[in-house]
């Protein structure tokens, strides 16, 4: 906490008021995701195309698309979209292994369940720029800077609620008008990321308790939540001279956490969209 630092009038001034800081002990355990994939070799030697880098890349991809799933979707214990174990988005997955313990959406507490875990989410059924605002302004100080503040949405709320607004649609309005463009980069300051794992396909309730037809929208605060990783992305190849096939693993060690404490509105949800 600063002082105001009174100006030295004697020969013995007073020293200056101290502060103590306060601390608070956290533990973060890093998360591992794994993906394997068997390459034979008769496939390895025939394909024109060369196997073994395509299937490099896609591991890779596989990392990325779970890490941002697992960041959207995630939750810890009993998670509270219910029905996981038939929840594929937007077809990514395949409907095999869904669910269960090694599922990437049990790694870490994602930005929706912490939105319902700090009872900071609203049923915008009715969208404009006026409730964006409204929903802006339910968070909690750190309100955060130019840049800090992102808006995180799916495709269709994208297209369907921030570019129809009346705000952006016309030129005597908005310099770049999005019946022109067909692009908008950012509102109210806030930069916005479309995200295919922002489903459509959620009940009115902002959660997947079964299928629905429903989007959410995200207001975050992104210098509150962090990336820790302990190892990067590694993709390693073995060959297995007994079976005439590849095995090809991808790992990485991470984990998403908030800087914040348990209460803090650091995010707000806008589900039945």
């Amino acid at each position: 906490r600063p002082y105001i630092n009174a100006a030295a009038t004697a020969d013995d001034p007073a020293q200056y008021t101290s502060s103590s800081m306060v601390t608070e002990q956290r533990t973060i355990t890093a998360t591992g995701f794994a993906v394997r994939a068997q390459i034979a070799d008769d496939a390895e030697e025939d394909s024109i195309v060369a196997v073994l880098p395509l299937v490099t890349a896609e591991l890779q991809q596989a990392i990325i698309d779970g890490e941002e799933d697992a960041i959207l979707n995630g939750d810890t214990g009993t998670h509270q979209d219910t029905a996981l174990s038939s929840w594929d988005v937007r077809n990514r997955w395949g409907s095999s292994g869904l669910g269960g313990s090694a599922d990437h959406r049990r790694a870490w507490i994602g930005l929706r369940a912490r939105a319902f875990d700090v009872s900071n989410t609203f049923d915008r059924s009715t969208f404009n720029a006026t409730t964006l605002l409204g929903d802006r302004a339910t968070l909690d100080s750190p309100h955060g800077v130019e840049g800090s503040l992102v808006i995180i949405t799916s495709p269709e709320a994208y297209f369907d609620k921030l570019q129809a607004m009346d705000e952006v649609q016309t030129m005597d309005v908005f310099p770049q008008p999005t019946i022109v463009t067909g692009q908008l980069g950012q509102v109210y300051g806030m930069p916005i990321i479309v995200s295919e794992f922002m489903s459509n396909d959620l009940q009115s309730t902002g959660l997947y308790t079964s299928a629905g037809s429903t989007g959410s929208m995200l207001i975050v605060n992104r210098d509150r939540f962090k990336i820790g990783q302990r190892r990067g992305t590694t993709v390693e190849v073995d060959k297995d001279i007994t079976r005439g096939v590849h095995q090809m693993v991808a790992t990485v060690r991470e984990i998403f956490f908030t800087v914040d404490d348990s209460t803090k509105k650091n995010l707000r949800l806008m589900f039945n969209l």
